[in-house]
């Protein structure tokens, strides 16, 4: 009786409740759309028989488990949005496989584990956010491959390594989010990433650039090490005066000669010890 359902559109009422596994009865289904209710469970593997979907919305419910595999099934899907719900586990790869997919969210879940790889294969993707989420590993050099992409939005998670050279590549970009993540390294500095702030990657202490305010590591390695020097330097001229301070009382204020001559001997032999040291250490 749903065979000819074209269009579906639930949002912002008060459903509760599981999504029904007969929903794979409405073949000719275009658009699904349950965004803001107070719908649970998993989301049915069923959903790979609706292969006239393009519009996967389930948004802001209490959708749990895993993101079915078979949502990669789906071959004509240009949107889906899974954002707001409380799905774990890792981003099936099967995803990277909706050649026609232009909207990607699955912010504000519980996923983790790495991006995958098979997402540089989304060549009309648009817009892509999976912040908020617990997502780790290093960002794929394969997303330099998506030219058709405009917003990046990856923050709030855990990802680290450096930032790819080959996202400078995805000539569309016009919004960029990196931030309050683990990266580390040296934020690319040519083509498109010279569009983006410094509020595009703010929370990651280790990453560094100087028109992000943050002196790469050389850097700081060589002023640590200038600053060492000067401060050894200072303390061994202070010696020098010292000693040269007790060489002079000790010659007007000794009764002995003798005496005078034998510290005078060792402190002259302290000074040019202490001279080798400083050559030395400027040498090297």
């Amino acid at each position: 009786m749903f065979v000819l359902l074209l269009f579906r559109n639930l949002a912002n009422n008060h459903l509760e409740g599981l999504i029904p596994h007969n929903i794979s009865s409405c073949t000719a289904l275009n658009q699904f759309n349950v965004h803001g209710n107070h719908l649970s469970g998993s989301i049915p593997r069923s959903f790979r028989s609706l292969q006239s979907l393009t519009s996967l919305n389930l948004s802001a419910n209490n959708f749990n488990g895993n993101i079915p595999v078979e949502l990669g099934h789906i071959v004509n899907l240009d949107t889906l949005d899974l954002s707001s719900n409380n799905f774990s586990g890792h981003v099936p790869a099967s995803v990277g496989f909706l050649e026609h997919l232009l909207t990607l969210n699955l912010s504000h879940n519980h996923l983790d584990g790495p991006l995958p790889s098979e997402f540089g294969n989304l060549r009309s993707i648009q817009i892509m956010d999976m912040s908020f989420n617990n997502m780790s590993n290093s960002l794929p050099p394969e997303f330099g491959q998506l030219q058709n992409l405009m917003y990046l939005i990856l923050n709030n998670n855990y990802l680290c390594g450096e930032i790819p050279d080959q996202l400078t590549n995805c000539f569309s970009l016009i919004s960029l989010n990196f931030s309050y993540n683990n990266l580390s390294g040296t934020v690319p500095s040519m083509k498109n990433f010279t569009r983006f702030s410094a509020d595009s990657f703010i929370g990651n202490p280790l990453l560094c650039g100087n028109w992000l305010g943050s002196i790469c590591h050389p850097f700081i390695l060589t002023s640590r090490v200038t600053f060492s020097k000067v401060a050894i330097a200072c303390l061994l001229f202070g010696i020098v005066i010292i000693l040269a301070m007790v060489t002079v009382a000790a010659y007007r204020y000794s009764q002995s000669k003798l005496l005078v001559n034998e510290l005078s001997k060792s402190v002259q032999g302290m000074l040019n010890t202490i001279a080798v040291h400083l050559t030395f250490f400027f040498l090297h």
